[in-house]
């Protein structure tokens, strides 16, 4: 593809339902024209929605991938404004696929034809959309791949892989296309080989007991590759009664969150985790601040109680180590994940506490699948 046919075909293109800030902003970030000589962002954007629309036929995709595939080709890069830097001589966008996140997030909860599930499958694309080119220049460990098969659906990352790379104008094109199609050929077919399809790898968590389900999660938390396969393909025959159900709220804390939980778990008993501090490091201090939510933990959990935790921080680590914990004593640990967009939950509270607000939101990745017993997303 040349320069003037290039030109042609932004000129030429739809207008992409992003807000007009953003759009100006994605034209004026500039990238490596080693590796984007389309330019700036916003081309690259309309050429992978392109290459999408023109390729998409050489992969098996219901109407559901369809949907998915669009809007990542769409949302991919929307981190790239707030974190392109000019570093060693050249553009770089270090981190831009975590930073496009929760931008992404805020602008899918505005579709409401867009179904939790397919904004889950969305944003994992905008989050692991990089992951088929730096396999083949700088693979990580196997281990890292099948671990990532778990939490998302590889097969969807290669081909979206491939529409990315497809829509650059790079020196190096053959070589990356190639990289795409060996990533689809190799590793996308040895997982699915040895682990299964990702629904499929879902459905074997869903239906398992909760020590299997433990099991499952245990293997993949100490990376053991080996014992995870086996797991996975194991049938999970035994079913047993948990001692309890606790549900751990995973989002930025908020008035309408508080109001939901009050009005849905009337009969619940209830422990307010944002006494816990996450800044705090050692370990010793760490065990302190959990000894009275173990307290709490222990003392009501049991059979037909359920649990809530309260003003739930945003910190993966002290989220793990409490779920764990409660796996531990036998309850069945539900992760209820709220999405909300920031405007809603910033509109309340003091300057100093919206900045917290907004910095958490920031933050906010969408736990493993597995990383309880049952993770539910919702919106508010």
């Amino acid at each position: 593809m040349d320069q003037p046919n290039l030109k042609e075909e932004i000129q030429t293109n739809e207008a992409l339902p992003l807000p007009a800030a953003l759009l100006e902003k994605m034209a004026a970030t500039l990238q490596n024209p080693r590796y984007h000589a389309e330019g700036n962002v916003l081309n690259h954007t309309r050429l992978v929605l392109k290459a999408y629309r023109d390729n998409h036929h050489q992969f098996k995709l219901d109407s559901s991938d369809h949907e998915v595939l669009y809007w990542a080709s769409i949302l991919h890069d929307v981190g790239k404004p707030a974190t392109t830097r000019w570093q060693d001589n050249r553009w770089r966008a270090k981190g831009h696929e975590a930073a496009g996140v929760p931008i992404a997030r805020d602008i899918l909860l505005g579709q409401p034809q867009i179904s939790s599930d397919q904004r889950k499958r969305i944003l994992d694309l905008v989050r692991y959309h990089a992951v088929p080119l730096q396999w083949g220049l700088n693979p990580n460990s196997l281990q890292y791949y099948y671990q990532l098969a778990t939490r998302a659906d590889l097969r969807m990352i290669g081909i979206f892989g491939y529409f990315d790379l497809v829509g650059r104008i790079c020196q190096d094109r053959e070589e990356v296309l190639n990289i795409a199609h060996r990533f689809n050929q190799e590793m996308v077919a040895k997982i699915e080989y040895e682990l299964g399809t990702y629904p499929e790898i879902q459905a074997a968590y869903r239906q398992a007991s909760l020590r299997h389900q433990n099991a499952l999660w245990t293997s993949l938390y100490q990376k053991d590759i080996s014992l995870l396969t086996k797991l996975i393909q194991a049938e999970s025959t035994r079913s047993e009664k948990p001692q309890f159900r606790c549900v751990i709220p995973v989002g930025v804390d908020s008035p309408r969150l508080r109001t939901y939980l009050e009005q849905q778990y009337t009969d619940a008993e209830t422990y307010d985790a944002s006494r816990l501090n996450p800044d705090r490091q050692g370990k010793f201090d760490l065990e302190t601040q959990l000894r009275p939510l173990k307290h709490f933990l222990s003392v009501y959990g049991r059979p037909h109680k359920t649990l809530v935790l309260t003003g739930m921080p945003i910190d993966q680590d002290l989220l793990t180590t409490i779920t764990n914990f409660g796996r531990q004593k036998g309850g069945k640990i539900e992760h209820l994940f709220i999405e909300e967009p920031l405007d809603s939950i910033a509109q309340s509270g003091d300057e100093a506490s919206q900045r917290d607000i907004k910095a958490a939101h920031k933050k906010l990745m969408l736990p493993h699948p597995w990383s309880a017993h049952e993770l539910k997303l919702m919106s508010l």
